[in-house]
């Protein structure tokens, strides 16, 4: 019981730390310090469901691999930090929402973002959303997929085989 509390403690502190910065604090300061530019009306109400299709994304995401993974969704970089964050997983997760994307938690995310950006016609925040996507996608395509292979093997390539890497 103590050891699951302490899981749980870790992903929130995971979620605090760096989805929560990445969709929360920092698009926070960037419409604190650049309102709006564009004109806002009812076609901003398409930002609603973009923002909760993410949010479900993410959450979904984050429930699978705490149930599925044995660890936290970090890599071997943040090992300084693991004391917070918790050990990074040894098990390949592949079901759930994980059949549908390879990397939802980054899908949510950039959803999230998106929606914000839209509801707020913060067009810094589209500029913002760009760079996540730019580096999301290099970071999983030379960080994390070669870990994943390596750590994984065939397992990894026929997951990568049959699941898109974003949607």
């Amino acid at each position: 019981m103590q050891q699951q509390f302490r899981r749980i403690l870790n992903y929130l502190f995971f979620i605090l730390l760096f989805p929560g910065s990445v969709a929360g604090w920092i698009p926070v300061l960037i419409i604190s310090n650049y309102p709006h530019e564009l004109e806002i009306g009812y076609w901003n109400l398409i930002a609603i469901p973009v923002w909760l299709a993410g949010a479900l994304f993410f959450i979904t995401s984050i429930l699978m691999f705490f149930y599925h993974s044995g660890g936290t969704p970090t890599t071997k970089l943040l090992h300084g930090i693991s004391l917070l964050i918790g050990r990074e997983s040894n098990r390949l997760v592949a079901s759930g929402i994980y059949r549908f994307s390879r990397n939802p938690m980054y899908t949510g995310v950039l959803l999230i973002v998106l929606g914000t950006a839209v509801f707020n016609a913060n067009i810094m925040l589209g500029y913002y959303l760009v760079g996540l996507i730019l580096v999301f996608n290099l970071f999983i395509r030379f960080y994390e997929e070669p870990t994943l292979r390596s750590k994984h093997g065939s397992a990894y390539d026929e997951y990568c085989k049959r699941v898109p890497r974003w949607l």
